[in-house]
């Protein structure tokens, strides 16, 4: 089925929508789904009612020019995408973002097998890996909400500092995400022995409590709750630490939450779009999205190195237009359905 660009297509969009969006999947689901409704007909469907019979039946009778898929990919989800494709008249284009792909070694080996249209890439691994598999690949990254991530003045940052609890002089380095023996929070020990104020917001579904403890005896300030208003959390801050190293180019992750962490992590993109400097490694699809520009360093994992990237970060503002609002993103979205269409 053809898709004219600009054009108000069909669009079934599977996600994670069910439960609070505290984590990086359920929040990209949610973003994704709120700025295609602004340029698609969208039918949404949770992750969990993908293969029940009555969403087959109400997803034949809208009829949708496109089925596209956010989480993942797993062999589930792409399983998903080659029924639905079957059962839909008119040929729909099957889409998967691979925002955390997860598929094992028989997977990959069987991967032609129930490969979609097209796929939306994050990271070199994945890109390689579905080109091979015979999708069509076009990179997509992730996304931020401007009008709530944004850079802030300073008397505002004195006002959030005071309201947040954080030392006015003090140099804040924050981590947002999952706090998991995996993500290299070790590092933060050493940053409070050398003056920094540290200050790691996790979520209350994916914190590991032994790891939390002895972060906090370190001196480290935890918070494991949901907070609705992470950004003020980013502008309080004067740099933002994202640790996790990534695997070896050609390596695939051999469990599922091995990683735990999406390839174009929001934390790091909301972090840039605040205008707070940044040190990270180069994970998934930061660099390519990123760059190596001014206020942004990217961290060879060496903890001899870190505290040299952190004084070569603190005090410049990077530029926060690098990130694309999910607007920009979306309407990519659109473009590459047609493009992929046109392709069939």
């Amino acid at each position: 089925m053809k898709i004219a660009p600009n054009i108000n297509c069909r669009l079934v969009l599977i996600g994670a929508f069910e439960g609070i969006p505290s984590e990086g999947l359920r929040r990209v689901s949610h973003s994704l789904r709120h700025s295609l409704e602004k340029i698609c007909s969208v039918f949404a469907i949770s992750t969990k009612d993908s293969l029940d019979g009555q969403t087959f039946k109400r997803i034949k009778e809208f009829n949708p020019q496109v089925i596209h898929y956010v989480p993942g990919p797993t062999r589930r989800g792409l399983f998903a995408l080659s029924l639905l494709k079957r059962a839909v008249a008119g040929n729909p284009l099957t889409v998967a973002s691979a925002t955390r792909p997860f598929l094992t070694n028989l997977d990959r080996m069987a991967i032609r097998l129930l490969v979609p249209d097209l796929v939306l890439t994050q990271a070199p691994r994945w890109d390689r890996f579905f080109r091979k598999a015979g999708a069509q690949c076009i990179f997509i990254p992730n996304g931020v909400s401007r009008n709530r991530f944004s850079p802030c003045l300073r008397d505002t940052r004195e006002r959030l500092r005071n309201k947040l609890g954080l030392d006015q002089h003090g140099k804040v380095v924050l981590h947002v995400g999952h706090i998991k023996r995996n993500r290299g929070l070790d590092c933060f020990k050493s940053l409070k022995s050398e003056g920094y104020t540290c200050l790691i917001v996790g979520s209350p579904d994916f914190s590991n409590e032994t790891l939390s403890m002895e972060l906090r005896k370190n001196g480290i300030r935890i918070i494991t709750k949901y907070i609705p208003n992470i950004e003020e959390y980013y502008m309080a801050s004067d740099c933002f630490l994202f640790p996790l190293m990534d695997l070896p180019m050609h390596s695939f992750p051999t469990k599922y939450n091995q990683m735990g962490v999406i390839d174009t992590p929001l934390s790091v993109l909301e972090a840039v779009s605040c205008g707070i400097s940044v040190v990270t490694t180069d994970y998934g699809g930061l660099k390519k999205v990123l760059g190596e520009r001014k206020g942004i360093v990217f961290w060879d994992g060496s903890p001899a190195s870190l505290s040299d990237c952190l004084r070569d970060s603190m005090g410049n503002k990077p530029d926060e237009s690098t990130v694309p609002d999910w607007d920009s993103v979306a309407t990519g979205i659109l473009n590459a359905y047609s493009e992929a269409s046109f392709g069939l």
